[in-house]
């Protein structure tokens, strides 16, 4: 099903970031858009209708849900963008701040996706966009729960893709590499400052934050996002950047513990 203009679009963690970003690029496009998040605001000026949405709340994701079907009859397309981030040592994180991880950044989005599923197996099709990242192929030393997080969204997506291919269901991954957000301030540290891990987490935080700063802004992740919804036959998964697209390609050529290490030495 290819998306078009006045289609139905649900996009997950729209009230900044990436997924205000692709909210606006769609709606923009004459799209109808309906964001979500856990305290939305919407703007009476703008296109992008706010719901209020919890990943780790089922009532309330099937609430958001029901709500579409009630104002639209369909929803065309489902944006699963939000998420938030955890760092520090594995040893030092706890069990219940991996399992928030996993709820947020993995979990919450299988449960958005099976409450949208059986509105477009009904409708004769739709598309499926997983926001992942770079970091799902790339593990970074003191993301490992994020990174696990993204690496079983992506192996979720792929299986999905070949249970609803059937029904005219189109599933792809959209990865970005480092973007200038308001994710960096927002990630919580989990090491303490006497660790002995501390000094290395430092370096490796520091290295994340300023490659974030400076990284591509959010739009360019939403024009892609773009391209994947018009795309005839989408790509399974795009990563977002020549740089990373080049990365990603040396990390499939070389031995793993090559990369492993490369990428050890920037930021173990």
């Amino acid at each position: 099903m290819r998306i078009k203009e006045g289609s139905v679009c649900l996009v997950t963690g729209a009230s900044s970031g990436i997924g205000k970003a692709i909210a606006d690029t769609l709606a923009a496009e004459g799209m109808r858009v309906y964001g979500t998040s856990r305290n939305p605001v919407t703007i009476p000026s703008t296109p992008v209708t706010m719901l209020p949405l919890t990943l780790s709340d089922q009532a309330s994701i099937e609430a958001a849900v029901a709500e579409i079907i009630a104002r639209e009859g369909q929803i065309d397309c489902l944006i699963n963008n939000a998420g938030s981030g955890i760092c520090g040592a594995i040893e030092e994180t706890s069990l219940e701040k991996i399992r928030e991880q996993l709820n947020c950044c993995f979990l919450g989005h299988v449960a958005v996706t099976k409450a949208v599923l059986p509105l477009m197996r009904k409708q004769g099709g739709g598309r499926i966009v997983f926001i992942g990242s770079v970091a799902a192929g790339l593990p970074i030393p003191y993301q490992a729960a994020y990174s696990a997080a993204k690496a079983a969204l992506c192996a979720f997506a792929s299986a999905l893709a070949g249970e609803v291919r059937q029904f005219g269901i189109e599933v792809s991954v959209v990865e970005p590499g480092d973007t200038k957000t308001g994710f960096t301030a927002g990630r919580t540290t989990e090491t303490a400052d006497h660790s002995p891990y501390a000094a290395r987490m430092q370096k490796s935080v520091t290295r994340m934050e300023r490659d974030e700063q400076a990284g591509h802004p959010p739009q360019k992740v939403a024009k892609v996002v773009y391209r994947v919804l018009r795309a005839r036959h989408p790509k399974p998964r795009a990563t977002v950047g020549l740089s990373y697209k080049c990365f990603d390609l040396l990390r499939r050529c070389l031995p793993e513990r090559w990369t492993n290490a490369i990428i050890h030495r920037m930021y173990g």
